[in-house]
């Protein structure tokens, strides 16, 4: 008995908690009580025929009242059958948002992923570029690492004591060209990936878009304007005046610094795989790491610690350094009468993390998939799919402008000095000029180490030209070999 009681108590427990049973229950109860007081108004003020009352009721006449108890039941049927039809079209409704919401859901979800690989296959491989630029900076201060074309191990060269010193310092150099390799490869196959991505892409289309529409919630800085590629008008006038500041600069920064502003990066990206996209990896599997970048890092190296011209309260780092050495391993292009070529990777980096999709342009990419599909919903499913997508672009992970500030404050230096973005690594695979390049090198090398022998057999007691610490002023010396 008490079970039997507890049964119909939870019966009535989720009969009550459940809207649409209430509802229908209430109109029920709501006509059936209106259509018995009609009844009863009518008998009471005897609205009735004289013939319909007692005792001149016949049978014909309670028929009558039959007709209109059947037709109250059947309007209350009625009433319910519409009521069901509404719910199950509210159901099928809800249904099909969730369907829709599922779809977005993986989208956004895909981006927000993509988004989170390209930072942090960055950020990693950025680790890696200062890890490099650390030892090379314990070797400098030791003497074992200069600006001239000596071998790196030449310091140890007369000094059999120091053979263990030696394989210590060989071994770590090799775990970090292959940490190194493998970070910059990951970061080539991540990037690859993420452009190659029909969700990523058909978000990115849309922000496109939607600047190419004047829409005054997003700009669109777009890749070629007079013929010219954004990074080939930048490096243009970043020879030719360095010392003010032109359009393409300005939209560096602003795309970098601004949630709003983005680049074409699609126009930018769907080549790169035909082009040298990536060169640092195919240097680092053939060539020697800190004898072949060399010079770069030397440079960087002296940079280290001195003020930017740009902001005086600010100094140069080995994180700056390490943003440089990224760049230059990732992309270089060729720089137009010069035996050199420029840090393109460095701006491609720039203009990648700062045209990555934010949480407006995603919700407002939603929002235009919302109208392709909200015709049929009602206002209430109108307004639950518009809740579900605010949430879904809320849920996105990107890159605010201000995370991005330390790489603001650095290009905002390169821009004022062309020595950072101007790569002096040898650029092989890149310039067709490298072979004559390398001629006149090999015949400089062999003079000048015939000159450093002469120079040795005439004073035994002079120190080896490996463990001169000075560098060398390299603005003059990149001149002299270009005058070469």
């Amino acid at each position: 008995m008490a079970n039997a009681k507890a049964r119909k108590i939870s019966w009535l427990k989720r009969t009550l908690s459940n809207r649409h049973e209430v509802e229908l229950i209430g109109w029920t109860l709501f006509f059936g009580a209106v259509t018995f007081f009609l009844f009863w108004l009518t008998v009471q003020l005897r609205l009735l025929p004289e013939a319909l009352l007692r005792p001149h009721l016949s049978q014909e006449d309670t028929g009558l009242f039959d007709a209109l108890g059947g037709w109250a039941l059947g309007f209350a049927g009625a009433m319910v059958a519409i009521r069901i039809a509404g719910l199950a079209k509210t159901i099928q409704e809800n249904d099909s948002i969730r369907e829709q919401v599922k779809m977005m859901e993986a989208q956004v979800e895909q981006v927000s992923q993509l988004n989170s690989s390209l930072n942090q296959s960055i950020i990693d491989a950025k680790r890696a570029c200062a890890a490099v630029i650390l030892f090379a900076k314990e070797l400098e201060r030791s003497g074992m690492l200069t600006y001239e074309d000596n071998y790196l191990w030449n310091a140890f060269s007369k000094r059999s004591n120091n053979d263990g010193a030696l394989q210590q310092l060989a071994k770590r150099k090799a775990a970090l060209q292959d940490t190194l390799e493998e970070k910059l490869a990951h970061l080539v196959k991540t990037i690859e990936e993420s452009f190659q991505n029909s969700a990523f892409r058909d978000v990115l289309r849309y922000i496109e878009k939607a600047g190419t529409e004047n829409n005054k919630d997003t700009t669109v800085i777009k890749n070629r304007s007079k013929g010219e590629s954004f990074i080939s008008q930048f490096f243009q006038h970043y020879h030719q005046n360095p010392q003010s500041i032109n359009t393409t600069q300005t939209d560096l920064i602003n795309v970098v610094k601004k949630n709003q502003v983005f680049f074409e990066i699609l126009d930018i990206t769907k080549g790169l795989g035909t082009r040298n996209f990536g060169i640092g990896v195919m240097e680092l599997r053939a060539l020697d790491l800190i004898d072949h970048y060399r010079k770069d890092l030397i440079r960087l190296l002296k940079a280290e610690g001195t003020r930017f011209s740009s902001d005086k309260d600010k100094e140069f780092q080995i994180s700056d350094a390490a943003w440089l050495l990224l760049g230059l391993l990732l992309y270089r292009t060729k720089s137009d009468g010069r035996p050199t070529t420029d840090n393109a990777g460095f701006v491609t980096l720039a203009l990648m993390l700062g045209s990555l999709p934010t949480k407006d342009t995603v919700k407002q990419y939603l929002e235009s998939k919302r109208a392709e599909v909200e015709k049929p919903y009602s206002e209430a499913g109108r307004a639950l799919l518009s809740k579900e997508i605010e949430e879904l672009a809320q849920s996105l992970y990107f890159l605010d402008g201000e995370e991005l500030c330390d790489l603001e404050d650095l290009i905002n230096e390169c821009c004022q000095d062309t020595k950072f973005l101007t790569v002096l690594t040898a650029n092989i695979g890149v310039s067709e000029e490298y072979v004559n390049m390398k001629t006149n090198k090999d015949t400089f090398d062999l003079r000048s180490n015939e000159t450093r022998s002469e120079e040795e057999g005439s004073n035994e007691g002079a120190a080896p030209e490996g463990n001169d610490n000075r560098a060398p002023d390299i603005e003059k010396a990149s001149d002299k070999k270009a005058n070469n």
